[in-house]
């Protein structure tokens, strides 16, 4: 297990999966997950990619009963939910597909390489500004049985925990076959055992919290402070928006930025300091 340490974020990760759940050639490899989850990818130099990804942090799955069938110029990986042909080249909807088993005929639910794929959403990044439906990004299920993750450009994580580049080429391919059928609670619990499980809210998110769009100073947040318990209003969390950030700095101001960035505190609000 590589323990991965960033900051005060402790997340251990098993990255590598399994080699008696690999199957590959000089650029291609494939990783049977679970009989329903399945990594393909491409590499043209040959180097796959067995750092976590924010997407996937462990891919040491148990090995899940599967057959291959291998002749010079084609690839058959079969589980008890998908049946993929590759036909060993560069992946592409001709030469790349699945066969989807269970809840639909075989003309409905086969998967080719590269053709979108019918989702029923994941979760949108923030609600700030949503009056109403929002745009999701993907998710693991789907009406047809199958969807895909394409995790190739995402963020990895490096050996000391923080992030890292991944490997030079814009040919790189490396995604994920959920072919769970109608068993969305099958497709979920395996996205979890990749992802990571998800972290439960603290007892204390759950109280009353106070967050004002405010460039508020130290001298007038702790006045804020004094209020809440002069007025006997419980607070458990108390949020400083945005305007913690330097904002004011005539070169930010000068390069026609907001000085939302980085981690740099705005410290003439929040102290003494006699170069304010």
């Amino acid at each position: 297990m590589v323990n991965i340490s960033l900051n005060r974020l402790h997340f251990p990760v098993k990255p590598v999966a399994k080699s008696t759940s690999t199957i590959s050639g000089p650029h291609y490899r494939f990783t049977v997950l679970t009989d329903g989850l399945l990594r393909y990818e491409w590499a043209p130099d040959g180097q796959f990619e067995d750092r976590p990804s924010v997407f996937a942090m462990n891919r040491d799955f148990p090995t899940p009963e599967f057959r291959v069938k291998e002749t010079e110029k084609e690839l058959e990986i079969i589980t008890s939910k998908f049946d993929l042909s590759y036909d060993k080249t560069r992946f592409t909807p001709s030469g790349f597909s699945a066969i989807i088993k269970g809840f639909f005929y075989d003309h409905a639910s086969v998967w080719r390489y590269g053709e979108a794929c019918e989702n029923l959403g994941g979760t949108a990044r923030t609600l700030d500004g949503v009056d109403g439906r929002c745009p999701l990004g993907p998710g693991v299920i789907s009406r047809k049985g199958y969807t895909t993750i394409d995790d190739t450009s995402s963020t990895l994580f490096g050996q000391d925990g923080f992030v890292a580049s991944r490997l030079d080429g814009d040919d790189r391919v490396d995604g994920y076959l959920f072919a769970y059928g109608h068993d969305y609670k099958g497709a979920i619990q395996a996205l979890y055992t990749l992802s990571g499980p998800q972290p439960v809210l603290p007892r204390w998110a759950l109280g009353n919290w106070w967050s004002r769009y405010y460039a508020y100073s130290a001298t007038e947040y702790l006045t804020l402070m004094d209020k809440f318990e002069e007025e006997q209003i419980p607070l458990s969390v108390a949020v400083l928006d945005m305007d913690w950030h330097i904002i004011e700095d005539e070169r930010i101001l000068k390069a026609g930025k907001t000085g939302w960035t980085g981690y740099t505190w705005w410290v003439c609000r929040f102290s003494r300091s006699k170069h304010c």
